[in-house]
């Protein structure tokens, strides 16, 4: 006997699982259709790349050194802020900043141009915009300025246009400022490459990596095909800002009540490193929210978040996490921040909740107590990541890392700060990064001219 004939209710749960399952069948072939316009653009791109490497002539870099830099996110942008900065304070370098669009898996196309536009522009920084719906109109672009290097913020070459994937621009000499300080996990191996940390192809091709520590530069000599050979120890400029980061907090300058903020990582499905835990958390999150008013909270997601929402791998759906947004939102001691000034919130902040990943690490820059909601079954840690999360309160159980939070929150001593500060040590050695790239390209540009 067919029930749903019966229960209207049974009829319902079915018609909702047909309509979810169309949905993401949708969101697949949008996907598919996407990353087909990407192989049509990237065959066009390496076209052009060719006749450029053709034409262009084999430059012998001299003083000054034109530095292009290929900005897309926004989070990263302080740590890039810092070397642009160095180059213009200096007599033999001539940066030049370009914004350029980005997509982030989940997102049907490009965007994010302009607000990094309004970023740059209240940061006081001359900037180029490459926001054309063909990038590749960017190229001749690129050709006249002639950069001795350009600099991109992370090696993954599918969240940048056609035009400034690595392939693209193969007739420039290419380096990364890595986005993130470093990596804290064994990532899942990508076809051949074992560690997509160290081993895109930004990374093989690359004429420069700048690395946070030795630890970074091991990883890399140990599972990167250039063996470390193109990668220059430095530190990271986000160091420094995370450190000097200014307090802001939305709910105004009077620390009153006890502040948690509460970071999501994007990887919500069963298809990456497997650490967030947004699915399962937000909706204890929310009730706790309503039920402590006398705490203020701030919900920071990963920029990768809501566009891995709209995925077939996410266990929340767009409408679900649209009704979160809303009723968090609502709330008159709950607010929502997904943009560059998350260090200055964190600053200002009394008690982090993560899932991670480089949340486990930037806190413990400022000292801040961590409680880390952690996810069974996720990518492993590496030699960092181990040394990070001695650093920060582990707990499986949403509940339990409330319970953590509140308590670290309303004044309890973190018995971690000191490892906190130990960890910093270690994992950042190096500070004034601006003045060590400097003198890193110089180094290396010198070598060329011998």
């Amino acid at each position: 006997m067919d029930l749903s004939r019966i229960n209207p209710r049974i009829r319902l749960n079915d018609l909702t699982e047909r309509f979810r399952r169309i949905e993401r069948e949708i969101q697949e072939v949008r996907a598919s259709l996407t990353e087909n316009a990407d192989a049509i653009s990237g065959l066009t791109a390496l076209v052009h790349s060719a006749a450029a490497a053709a034409s262009v002539r084999a430059s012998i870099p001299r003083p000054p050194y034109r530095v292009l830099f290929l900005v897309h996110h926004l989070g990263a942008w302080p740590g890039m802020h810092a070397i642009v900065q160095a180059m213009l304070d200096s007599d033999d370098f001539r940066p030049t900043v370009a914004t350029i669009p980005h997509k982030y898996p989940g997102d049907e196309g490009f965007r994010g141009e302009e607000a990094l536009h309004e970023r740059l522009a209240a940061d006081g920084i001359e900037h180029i915009r490459f926001n054309f719906s063909d990038s590749l109109r960017a190229l001749p672009i690129i050709r006249a300025i002639d950069p001795d290097l350009v600099l991109r913020q992370s090696q993954w070459d599918n969240d940048v246009p056609t035009a400034f994937r690595t392939n693209a621009l193969n007739f420039l000499r290419q380096g990364l400022v890595p986005y993130e300080p470093m990596n804290p996990i064994v990532n899942p191996p990508v076809s051949d490459r074992q560690n997509t940390a160290v081993d895109e192809e930004l990374h093989t091709a690359g004429w420069v990596v700048f690395a946070t520590n030795e630890l970074m530069l091991d990883m890399s000599v140990r599972e990167g095909h250039r063996l470390g050979q193109n990668v220059d120890v430095v530190g990271h400029a986000k160091a420094h800002e995370l450190r000097t980061a200014k307090p802001f907090w939305p709910f105004g300058n009077d620390h009153i009540r006890p502040r948690i903020v509460w970071s999501a990582h994007h990887s919500v499905g069963s298809d990456w490193t497997q650490f967030g835990t947004f699915g399962m958390a937000h909706g204890p999150m929310l009730e706790f929210a309503k039920t402590h008013q006398e705490v203020e909270f701030v919900f920071l997601a990963h920029p990768a978040l809501e566009p891995r929402i709209h995925t077939p791998q996410s266990p929340v759906s767009p409408a679900q996490y649209s009704a979160f947004l809303r009723n968090w939102s609502a709330l008159p001691n709950a607010e929502v921040c997904n943009g560059a000034e998350y260090m200055n919130i964190v600053a200002a902040s009394d008690c982090v909740v993560t899932d991670g990943v480089s949340m486990l690490i930037e806190p413990q820059v400022m000292t801040k107590p961590i409680v880390f909601l952690e996810r069974a079954g996720h990518a492993p840690f590496n030699d960092i990541g181990e040394i990070a999360v001695a650093g920060v309160h582990r707990v499986s159980d949403v509940a339990e890392a409330q319970r953590l939070a509140l308590s670290l929150a309303s004044g309890e001593s973190d018995p971690l700060e000191d490892r906190q500060r130990t960890n910093t040590d270690l994992l950042f050695p190096s500070w004034n990064v601006g003045e060590k790239v400097l003198a890193a390209l110089r180094a290396r540009f010198t070598a060329e001219v011998r």
